[in-house]
């Protein structure tokens, strides 16, 4: 049985997506069946976060609740602005997020562990409340911080990962 799925609108960075992926693939998967193997392509975060912003300023006129709920966030309406405020937020925030990780490796490597890496969860919440919604048009690019959720649902040799241009070409 092949099992297909698709994240291109998001799925990458939803919260729980990797390890609800796992569940239904665990429950959908006979005993010793091999491990799935998945493949991420990644696109230029710049293409991304414009992509995005011209995604949520698309939506239809008879639309109005949603449009009321995006106005706040749309602002000006313009790209440049927004990706500049949200730099700016999510660097604020991860700053934050820095110096706490930092108090917490160092009494971990009091204890001798490792310090940790910046927690998928920090990610999520800098970019919810920095960026002031879930999706935000900067946030959509930071891959790295994306994979770290799936990296910790399956085992590295599950994936394969492309860039855009990467899967073109092969």
């Amino acid at each position: 049985t092949t099992t297909w799925v698709d994240g291109s609108k998001g799925a990458l960075a939803a919260p729980y997506a990797a390890a609800r992926l796992k569940l239904h693939l665990g429950l959908r998967s006979p005993p010793g069946a091999p491990p799935p193997k998945l493949v991420v392509v990644l696109h230029d975060p710049v293409s991304v976060a414009w992509a995005l912003w011209r995604g949520l300023g698309d939506i239809p006129r008879e639309q109005t609740r949603l449009r009321a709920l995006l106005a706040p966030y749309r602002g000006s309406g313009n790209f440049t602005h927004r990706a500049l405020k949200e730099s700016s937020a999510l660097a604020r925030c991860f700053a934050d997020a820095r110096k706490a990780a930092r108090r917490t490796a160092a009494a971990a490597a009091a204890n001798g562990a490792a310090p940790p890496l910046p927690s998928t969860e920090a990610w999520q919440r800098c970019v919810a409340v920095g960026c002031g919604w879930p999706n935000c048009v900067v946030g959509a690019g930071m891959f790295a911080l994306q994979l770290r959720a799936w990296r910790s649902s399956f085992a590295p040799r599950s994936f394969s990962l492309y860039t855009l241009n990467e899967w073109r070409t092969t």
